[in-house]
């Protein structure tokens, strides 16, 4: 694939086959929600759509279920492993009619996807809150997107003060918050969603709806903290660099969260996330 310049705000620094693997896990944990965005939208059969910083898997299956055969789907990512993953993933599922294209959002020109462009929908999860310039970034997006058509972003709020799980989770509190510190250090933008009416209003869209829901229920605990210690070992020297927490602490909350994983959740709450729909004028 092509030589793309990194974002270099991006939360991991580089992506291995741990961050490759977080990806997927997070992204089948969005399914249901992103699923319920397309619908609200009005999303179907012979729609186009794309998938924007969709990573190794991100909104793929899901699109290619909603749309089906008859549609046009287009995955964008900047970095070469991940989309190589996302192949791979896609020919199990025998959807190789989905084209991967490897480029950056911010720097690319609008015809490298258009044609098949412009689409009905462009999804964006977990991917406006990497970004130094949300506005304009959000405003490239929609200039993929034809006239009426939607931009669905989907991006987490990085809380410290999650409502309490049974059993209770300081751990993942500390991680989440450390994340959000991390991010902001690197030049990202983790509290964009605290202003997505005056993100969508500076980047000239007309804002549908927002909502806000938790990424992952008791079932599915133990495979969000393990992601989540993984995310935070990817990223621990960075944590200990920018003198966010100490290497003892750090290694005694991923120990934590490792012990967590194992349990039995009565009710789990962590990775809430923020939706904001938009149309294009």
């Amino acid at each position: 694939m092509a030589d793309v310049q990194r974002n270099e705000a991006y939360f991991a620094s580089h992506v291995d086959s741990s961050e490759i693997d977080r990806l997927i896990v997070h992204a089948r944990l969005r399914d249901p929600h992103v699923r319920d965005g397309l619908h609200r939208i009005g999303i179907g059969a012979g729609h186009k759509a794309i998938d924007i910083g969709c990573g190794p898997l991100g909104a793929l299956l899901v699109l290619a279920d909603v749309i089906g055969p008859t549609g046009t789907i287009v995955g964008l990512d900047m970095d070469a492993p991940s989309l190589q993953s996302a192949g791979v993933i896609l020919c199990q599922h025998g959807l190789e009619d989905v084209r991967l294209v490897q480029a950056n959002i911010t720097t690319m020109s609008p015809a490298a996807v258009c044609p098949p462009g412009p689409f009905d929908v462009a999804v964006c999860s977990q991917f406006i809150n990497n970004q130094p310039d949300p506005v304009d970034t959000l405003r490239r997006v929609a200039g993929l997107v034809r006239s009426g058509g939607h931009v669905l972003v989907q991006s987490p709020l990085l809380s410290d003060r999650h409502p309490r799980s049974e059993p209770e989770v300081p751990a993942l509190d500390k991680v989440v918050g450390w994340f959000g510190e991390l991010m902001r250090r690197r030049g990202a933008s983790p509290d964009i969603v605290r202003n997505f009416h005056g993100l969508c209003r500076a980047a000239g869209l007309i804002e549908v709806s927002q909502r806000g829901f938790f990424l992952a229920e008791a079932t599915a605990a133990g495979t969000h903290l393990q992601a989540m210690h993984d995310a935070a070992a990817g990223v621990s020297a960075q944590i200990v660099q920018h003198s966010i927490a100490s290497r003892e602490e750090v290694d005694e909350t991923l120990k934590q969260l490792q012990v967590l994983a194992t349990r039995e959740f009565q009710v789990y709450f962590a990775g809430m996330h923020v939706e904001l729909i938009a149309r294009v004028p």
